[in-house]
């Protein structure tokens, strides 16, 4: 993908989000079926699905987000990279596509919640009834809607918290939000992690598309890292800001190819073969010569 906004190379080639201190990354790109979400941290936290019979797919053909319904969630076993002592953040990209039940608790994005039991030791960031982006830490007592606006149904959103020494912020769609709460208690959940809903109402579920889902531990994302992660992957997400990369027909890898009959390289981009050099180093082409250049059309 070509960024439309500014030129740069994004998408699945030119990808470059934050990766440091990583403990999750569930990315959409690497769904391949319904039973494991594949996590591509280094720590292993792979989601057991249940309840969910498909993804979606974005315009390079290739698989994008998981579509969750009532009663289908990810679950990955909880672990100590889940104790969040000190700085942290959580980040997803998600798309709501019906009206969330719950005031707080019930459109849950990811988890380790029950209404069951001690406040202490829990987390839940999710979209309330007010269509807030809704984060409760160990408990109802401490909870935060400081995101700068709310979530709208059927767009794509950019969601993340972080915490950085006590300063908590919210972030959505790369705006950070006016108001920066102060939280400084650990949260060490007990229960296992849930993307997509809560163990205390396990039948009700995020209803729509969940494509990412990061978290960080030790490192809260500042205002240029969380520009730089919406930045990067929004091309999956918005057609506004990516464009596929046409497709050449009996791709071919150079140097040392040997065109046969009916063979046909194709790049379609104004200026090949005149004045843009399309990155090969020397090609023989006959009727052309030696060239660093193609035409937009080669038989």
């Amino acid at each position: 993908y070509f960024d439309g906004s500014d030129g740069t190379v994004i998408g699945t080639q030119g990808e470059n989000p934050v990766l440091t201190d990583l403990v999750l990354y569930l990315d959409g790109q690497t769904i391949t079926d319904t039973t494991t979400w594949v996590d591509s941290s280094d720590e292993g936290n792979n989601a057991a699905i249940t309840g969910i019979s498909g993804w979606e797919y974005g315009p390079d053909g290739k698989a994008i987000s998981y579509r969750f319904v009532d009663g289908s969630y990810g679950n990955i076993t909880d672990s100590v990279d889940w104790d969040f002592s000190g700085d942290f953040s959580l980040e997803v990209w998600a798309k709501m596509t019906s009206a969330p039940v719950g005031y707080s608790t019930a459109s849950a994005l990811i988890s380790s919640w029950d209404t069951a039991g001690s406040s202490d030791n829990k987390f839940i960031l999710g979209v309330n009834s007010d269509y807030e982006v809704v984060l409760q830490l160990n408990g109802e007592d401490n909870t935060f809607t400081n995101a700068p606006a709310n979530i709208q149904l059927d767009k794509w959103h950019h969601i993340v918290v972080s915490r950085i020494g006590t300063q908590l912020d919210m972030y959505l769609d790369a705006a950070k939000g006016g108001v920066t709460a102060t939280y400084a208690d650990a949260i060490a959940p007990t229960l296992d992690i849930r993307v997509g809903n809560y163990v205390g109402l396990s039948t009700v579920s995020f209803n729509g598309e969940i494509g990412v889902v990061r978290a960080y531990k030790g490192k809260g994302l500042d205002l240029s890292e969380v520009e730089r992660n919406f930045v990067t992957q929004r091309g999956r997400f918005y057609p506004e800001f990516a464009t596929a990369i046409p497709d050449v027909p009996y791709s071919v890898d150079i140097p040392n190819h040997f065109f046969v009959t009916g063979e046909e390289l194709v790049y379609s981009n104004p200026g090949a073969g005149t004045t843009q050099n399309i990155g090969i180093v020397t090609a023989t082409v006959p009727s052309i010569g030696s060239t660093d250049r193609l035409p937009s059309s080669v038989f």
